[in-house]
C-alpha cells in the first residue's frame, strides 16, 4: 500500500556500449521492495539503447521513479 507517489532517485553509470556499470540509490522513496524493485529493473534494462547520434551520449544519468507517473 502506497501513500502519495513516493519518489526514488538512482544515479546510473554506464559503459559506452549502454551496458549498466553501476546503480547507486541517491534519494529513496521510502519504499525498500519498491526501491529494490527499480532498481533490480534498471539492472536488467542493460545494456540501455544508444542514442542514434553518438555525441549526445551520456554515462552518468540521474533517474527518478514515481509509481503513479
Amino acid at each position: 500500500d502506497l501513500t502519495g507517489n513516493p519518489a526514488a532517485e538512482f544515479e546510473v553509470v554506464l559503459f559506452p556500449d549502454g551496458g549498466v556499470q553501476s546503480v547507486k540509490l541517491i534519494k529513496p522513496s521510502g519504499s525498500k521492495a519498491l526501491d529494490d524493485a527499480w532498481e533490480r529493473a534498471i539492472l536488467k534494462s542493460s545494456p540501455l539503447p544508444k542514442p542514434a547520434k553518438a555525441e549526445v551520449f551520456r554515462r552518468d544519468l540521474r533517474l527518478v521513479f514515481r509509481p503513479r507517473d
